[in-house]
This record gives C-alpha cells, structure tokens and sequence, in this order.
C-alpha cells in the first residue's frame, strides 16, 4: 500500500451553473513500501451535477514522482453531498502508459470546515 506522509496542495474550482471546472497542483512525499517518495500531482476535472446533492465527473491528472517520467490518468467518478459540509465520492481511473497502474478504484471524503457560506454544496469537481 502507498499512504501519504505529508502533502501541500492548491486547488480551485469554477461552477457555471450544473457544469463545474477545476483542478489542483500538489506535492508531498508518499510511503510506498516503507520507502519515502517526494512526488507532485496536477489534475483537472470536468462535472456535471444530476441532482440536488449528486454529480459526476471526469478527470485527467498526473504524478510525478522524483526521478520517474510522469504518470499519466484518466478517470471518471461520482459525488455526493451527505450533509451539508460532508461529500462522499468514488473514482475508476485507468493508466495511459505501461508505467502506470493500469486500473485503480478508489473512495474519499470530503469535510468542509469554516464560515457557514462555506458550507455551500461543493461542485464534483472538487470531489477529485
């Protein structure tokens, strides 16, 4: 298993009324069998809301890990807000080169936290 051990991230997000943009840039270090790797991560994603708290994306992104060409992603996926400043959100991505995972299913949360105009729905493509 690989885990993060320390990351920075900027992200940001465009809603134009059911369809949303946005993307994020990142770095971190991950623990890939015990092994410390410094690695940076970009993405951008596309969503479309079908629903009141439902919505679905597709996503390009890459991870470049210290030393290794990029690795290159496409995915799409499913968003949805629970309650109010909680989103639940499950991806498939498929790798688009033989150095990469060829096929990854993931799950995430998302917690917003702050002021009560944040706790507005966010848009799927923040659920990336």
């Amino acid at each position: 298993p690989i885990f993060n051990t320390g990351r920075i991230e900027w992200n940001w997000a465009l809603a134009l009324g059911a369809v949303s943009i946005g993307g994020n840039l990142a770095a971190g270090t991950t623990n890939a069998g015990g092994t410390a790797v410094v690695q940076g991560e970009g993405s951008f994603a596309l969503g479309v809301s079908i629903g009141d708290a439902v919505g679905v994306f597709g996503q390009f992104f890459m991870i470049w890990p210290r030393g290794i060409d990029p690795l290159p992603y496409v995915g799409a996926g499913i968003a949805a807000q629970v309650a109010p400043r909680f989103q639940l959100d499950a991806t498939i991505d498929v790798g688009l080169t033989d150095a990469t995972t060829r096929v990854s299913v993931s799950a995430g949360m998302t917690v917003l936290v702050g002021s009560s105009e944040s706790a507005r729905a966010p848009t799927p493509a923040q659920a990336q």
